[in-house]
């Protein structure tokens, strides 16, 4: 697979994309808009979806965790590592979607993207943002961010896909391991981390990752 190196190129292909017009559960409208991540960026925090909002009938940079300081995903990163945005930005972390269009809640409110858009989106647009961005660390929030970067690895011209990494779910290492689980693609290799979404339930396991992901990238400081 062919992917731009340039991140106008990326960011101009996602504000373009019809792949998912007419899919019913994508609200087209809603898209990511990632400010460029600064050189040799040390974590990838890769979340599901940008927030979806009502009523949006004209393509529209989405409100979420680049640009809204109210998003739920910028609070949390925020809280879990102690710091401001700016000096979460300035050490190295890059937050990108596992989809680039909002994500039209089902009628229990929930808004994980499904599989089949996933697997459309991530294998495009992930895929190149991953290859620019090269970050040694990746922590996954949610199972369709798993998925994403799963995907995204296997768009990669030689990749050859350890037995041990599967699309069902993240391989033992990447959840219990403080180490993370190590993955090397031809040209560049990173520690994966996998945890849940961060709302209900999981919340507590999703701090934990996202604070064993960062010590390792060395963007978040123990407590003593």
């Amino acid at each position: 697979m062919s992917v731009e190196s340039s991140w106008p190129s990326i960011k101009d292909r996602i504000w373009r994309c019809r792949d998912c017009h007419g899919d019913t559960r994508v609200a087209t409208n809603i898209r990511q808009s990632t400010p460029a991540p600064i050189p040799f960026a040390k974590l990838l925090v890769v979340s599901l979806a940008p927030p979806f909002i009502e009523g949006v009938t004209v393509k529209t940079e989405a409100q979420s965790v680049s640009n809204n300081p109210e998003d739920h995903l910028r609070q949390f990163l925020q809280n879990v590592l102690r710091q401001p945005w700016r000096d979460v930005l300035a050490a190295g972390v890059i937050v990108l979607h596992a989809v680039k269009c909002g994500i039209i809640p089902t009628v229990e409110g929930f808004q994980n993207p499904p599989p089949r858009v996933v697997d459309r989106c991530a294998r495009q647009h992930l895929a190149a943002e991953f290859r620019n961005v090269r970050a040694p660390v990746v922590v996954t929030l949610g199972a369709m961010a798993y998925r994403a970067v799963y995907q995204s690895a296997m768009a990669t011209n030689g990749f050859v896909k350890p037995r041990e990494l599967k699309l069902s779910e993240p391989p033992t290492a990447a959840l219990a391991s403080a180490d993370g689980y190590q993955i090397q693609l031809p040209d560049f290799a990173f520690k994966l981390f996998a945890g849940p979404f961060i709302r209900g339930a999981g919340r507590k396991e999703a701090e934990r990752r996202l604070i064993q992901a960062a010590a390792t990238a060395g963007v978040y400081a123990m407590p003593s």
